[in-house]
């Protein structure tokens, strides 16, 4: 529902949303998003947008990215680079976005969901793939933020995102995100939720020692461990949750996650809890993924029975291009118009006589009227793009120096990125073009060279200054609104209300009034019982505009019979 004017026409005939609804805003500690819809009247669980019927696996990615402030290009590198891989919700963090509240839909359809607020430092958020509809989203601080969501079988599952401070902030800071996760913890619980904790940790685990708990580090394959790799080991083991991408590490090479100049370690982790482990048949780094930070991305791949019915799917056919009046339209509708003896018709047989010619006119001009082609796709860049990425993941095996390796790598990344930015303007200038060719309305482009969607309302005051977040309740406040403003102040009508005063009649229409009121018509608009619509008059015609001047001058007169068409209307 946007922001603008007329918000009233947003809100469907049943009271609700449109489910594509969207959030951007600023809220802060225990802000929290939940929506409904019709096949979630409670708003307790979420229904995925589409059926996992190929996938058997629910995968989890962590990511540093070192920054989205150019959120587009970012985003779409990050999944080009991703094309291939199976994936369902990808935890962000360093984004470095300023917005303490985000969320709103991508040009893929995916949902982007952030929690910021200090520019240039930390900042976390959620990529939610399109199949996926969330239950809420809780943006805590700029380094936590938790997302709910319904995962066929496995039912509801809370991802928190988390960016621990690096080791020279102090450990106050550090305490303070922890008893923020041991909150996030207990509310899962108490709710039945199952609970991912991903993000980068800052931390080091090292290797497991005998003093270990063996529930929550496997045969990792890194050395080192920090004061700080103790402590994350020791709230794992309180709230019973097992670092994923430590058991299923295979070498030291598989396992970093960050880098430093010549040095490696491991920093970024998937913590589950005891029931996802119990599903989780691989974790791993993966190293072919670059989008230009020093951290590697984590995945987890959970295994989902998919013993949910199968939706069935409605068939998409593809949308006929609008017809449009053309210059022969006009002849014939002219030559139809001739052939009428208009001046033996009262008022309703002209309606009657005019609505036939309009209508035969359009069935044969469409009937005449070529098929138009597709407009052909803009250059396609993908090739190229391919080419640079599997060149710079073929770095990684040359012979060359390090400094030359990351020379070259910050080389093709930022080739990448320059090619991606070309590819969105032809993609841009390539849906304009075929608007314009398929003669559809120019009030289109607007909504195509815009960058982001507009933000969407989720939250609102009624009219005792109450904030309502529900879908219902937002519509309620609406429909009671505009129940009001449209009220009538009068106590009744009586029924001369509307008589005329004296005797003076309506002077005739002329043609300026006539040529106004055709050029007000709006294009595109619902066709009358007839299929006479704006596009059929609004045609450079003198024949046709002189025929509706003296038939509308006719009705004018009190005794003229009007058309039992005109006492109807159809609300679209």
């Amino acid at each position: 529902m946007s922001t603008g004017g007329g918000l009233g026409k947003y809100v469907r005939a049943d009271g609700d949303f449109p489910s594509c609804l969207q959030r951007a805003g600023s809220g802060r500690e225990g802000d929290r998003l939940r929506l409904r819809g019709p096949w979630n009247p409670s708003g307790n669980v979420a229904a995925p947008r589409e059926a996992m019927q190929t996938n058997t696996s629910f995968t989890i990615i962590t990511y540093n990215v070192h920054s989205m402030m150019l959120i587009d290009e970012r985003l779409e590198r990050c999944l080009l680079e991703l094309e291939g891989r199976s994936w369902d919700v990808i935890a962000f963090t360093e984004t470095w976005r300023e917005d303490t509240n985000e969320a709103w839909d991508t040009i893929h359809g995916h949902r982007w969901f952030g929690s910021g607020g200090t520019p240039r430092s930390a900042g976390v958020a959620f990529l939610l793939h399109r199949r996926w509809d969330h239950v809420m989203f809780k943006a805590v601080s700029n380094r936590i933020a938790a997302l709910d969501v319904c995962v066929l079988s496995l039912g509801r599952v809370r991802f928190v995102v988390v960016y621990m401070p690096h080791a020279a902030q102090s450990d106050d800071e550090v305490d303070a995100i922890y008893d923020e996760i041991r909150r996030e913890r207990r509310d899962a619980q108490r709710n039945g939720y199952k609970i991912v904790i991903a993000g980068d940790f800052n931390a080091e685990i090292g290797a497991r020692r005998e003093d270990d708990d063996d529930g929550v580090i496997g045969d990792n394959c890194m050395i080192d461990r920090t004061d700080r790799g103790s402590l994350l080991l020791h709230t794992c083991s309180v709230e019973e949750l097992f670092i994923a991408n430590s058991f299923f590490s295979k070498s030291f090479e598989t396992s970093w996650t960050y880098r430093n100049g010549e040095r490696r370690c491991q920093l970024d982790y998937i913590l589950l809890d005891r029931r996802l482990f119990s599903v989780t048949t691989n974790a791993f780094v993966a190293a072919d993924v670059d989008i230009g930070s020093d951290h590697r991305p984590v995945f987890a791949e959970i295994s989902v029975p998919n013993d949910a019915p199968r939706r069935r799917r409605a068939k998409r056919t593809r949308r006929k291009t609008p017809w449009q009046p053309s210059s022969r339209y006009r002849d014939i509708l002219e030559r139809c118009l001739r052939e009428v003896p208009w001046q033996e018709c009262n008022a309703a047989e002209r309606i009657v006589n005019l609505n036939c010619c309009l209508a035969k006119a359009a069935t044969e001009d469409e009937e005449q009227s070529p098929d138009v082609d597709e407009v052909p796709d803009p250059i396609d860049a993908n090739s190229t793009i391919h080419h640079l990425i599997n060149a710079r993941r073929a770095i990684a095996q040359s012979d060359l120096p390090q400094t030359e390796k990351k020379a070259l790598r910050i080389s093709i990344g930022k080739r990448i990125q320059s090619l991606i930015r070309h590819r969105r303007v032809l993609e841009h200038t390539a849906k304009i073009d075929k608007i314009l060719h398929l003669f559809r309305d120019v009030k289109q482009i607007p909504s195509i060279t815009s960058g982001r969607p507009k933000s969407h309302i989720t939250g609102m005051k009624d009219k005792a200054g109450q904030l309502v977040n529900e879908k219902h309740d937002i519509a309620e406040v609406f429909a009671l609104f505009y129940e009001e403003l449209y009220a009538s102040t009068r106590p009744e009508h009586s029924q001369n209300t509307y008589s005329p005063v004296g005797d003076n009649r309506v002077p005739p229409f002329t043609m300026e009034e006539l040529k106004e009121a055709i050029r007000q018509l709006k294009l595109h608009k619902a066709a009358d019982d007839n299929g006479v619509r704006a596009e059929l008059i609004k045609i450079d015609s003198e024949v046709l505009r002189d025929l509706l001047l003296d038939t509308f001058n006719e009705i004018l007169n009190p005794s003229a019979e009007l058309p039992s068409g005109w006492l109807r209307a159809r609300i679209t």
